[in-house]
């Protein structure tokens, strides 16, 4: 009778186990397919991005920051500016691609003012990057400069005044 009590008992630790199991498989799986909608505002400044997310800016944002939005080893980001404004003091970068793999980001209906450089990537495995409706406006040193290229990437509608771009 004890053994029997036992058996059953291993049986519901086993289950038990299993469930969890599966819901963790479960969850993983959901964190990796679907992404997460994101709202931002100007105390979002410093933020680093992470896959599978779309960024949606809510108001103009004002930062010090030296990288505004940087991202490492990243894929499968849309950023939303709605036309909104991010503006530094000339001493720092809108968005940062660092010596990585970053694949499939789309920047859209953004305006940059006063950055040193709205996009900067640093840098190889950079690729599929979709750039469309951007403003940049007095950028300190290049509007947007791609060292080490990039790859498979897009630009479109993009309007730079009193800077450059390399």
């Amino acid at each position: 009778s004890s053994s029997a009590a036992s058996d059953v008992y291993k049986r519901q630790i086993f289950m038990l186990r299993f469930f969890v199991f599966v819901f963790m498989i479960f969850m993983l799986f959901f964190n990796l397919v679907f992404s997460a909608n994101i709202n931002l505002n100007s105390s979002s400044c410093g933020l680093s991005l992470s896959s599978n997310n779309n960024y949606t800016l809510t108001e103009d944002m004002y930062c010090v920051n030296s990288n505004i939005f940087s991202a490492s080893t990243v894929s499968n980001i849309n950023f939303n500016c709605q036309n909104y404004t991010i503006s530094g003091n000339n001493s720092n970068v809108g968005f940062y691609f660092s010596y990585s793999t970053s694949t499939n980001f789309t920047l859209e209906y953004c305006n940059f003012n006063n950055l040193t450089n709205a996009v900067r990537t640093s840098g190889g495995g950079i690729n599929n990057i979709f750039i469309n409706n951007i403003n940049i406006n007095n950028s300190f040193s290049d509007g947007m400069i791609f060292i080490n290229g990039i790859s498979n990437s897009s630009f479109t509608n993009i309007n730079i005044e009193n800077s450059a771009i390399n």
